[in-house]
């Protein structure tokens, strides 16, 4: 009888051991787990912090760059090609002379240029050339760059009609993109715009000499 009372109580320790160990594990997993959430939420909350200091920071100090155009900035063309104006910039005063710069598929270009007219009240005053420094026989965005002195222009607005470089002559090769410029400033010098106080006249009288006689 002794021997199978040792027998019990050895078997009843041994299940409350089992019960203690399984009890410790269980906590120690919990307070892992929960140590792991306040981890992360503290993390988290650093994160949040930190975005919103940024935010800030870039509100107090906006970058405007022409790398990161404004959606008025992109035109796209009756065939679905995208243009990229980075100069000048459409909704602000334009005054000449006027630079023009950009980004479009290379495929728009021949020989590394193509024509931009300048048109104003429905009439063409000039064609000028854009052209590109870049590898332009690519499908990619090309950077390119033109100018116009304001010949024949006037203040107002101006229309620049982007035209696919076509060598081919073909009407299906055609395409072009039109951007209209709204506050445009020709600034041509004229004599007009001189008061009368301040023009200066040159008159000149022929001299007249006198005769000798020959000897």
């Amino acid at each position: 009888m002794p021997n199978k009372f040792n027998l019990k109580q050895i078997k009843i320790a041994s299940v409350l051991i089992i019960l203690l160990l399984l009890i410790i594990t269980v906590i120690i997993v919990s307070v892992q787990n929960a140590n792991q959430k306040t981890s992360s939420n503290h993390q988290v909350d650093q994160n949040t912090n930190t975005d919103e200091n940024q935010e800030q920071i870039d509100q107090k100090n906006p970058v405007e760059t022409p790398n990161n155009p404004t959606e008025s900035q992109i035109f796209t063309s009756s065939k679905g090609q995208k243009l990229e104006i980075l100069q000048p910039k459409i909704d602000q005063e334009i005054v000449c002379p006027l630079e023009i710069s950009g980004k479009i598929a290379g495929n728009w270009f021949f020989e590394a240029s193509f024509p931009i007219e300048i048109m104003q009240n429905g009439e063409k005053i000039e064609t000028i050339v854009a052209a590109t420094k870049e590898e332009w026989m690519t499908t990619d965005p090309v950077l390119f760059s033109a100018n116009y002195n304001c010949q024949n222009c006037q203040d107002g607005s101006l229309d620049l009609i982007f035209k696919k470089d076509n060598p081919s002559g073909l009407p299906e090769n055609d395409d072009e993109i039109k951007v209209k410029l709204n506050n445009f400033k020709c600034n041509k010098t004229s004599t007009n715009n001189i008061p009368e106080d301040l023009m200066e006249i040159n008159v000149f009288f022929a001299k007249e000499e006198s005769g000798q006689d020959c000897q």
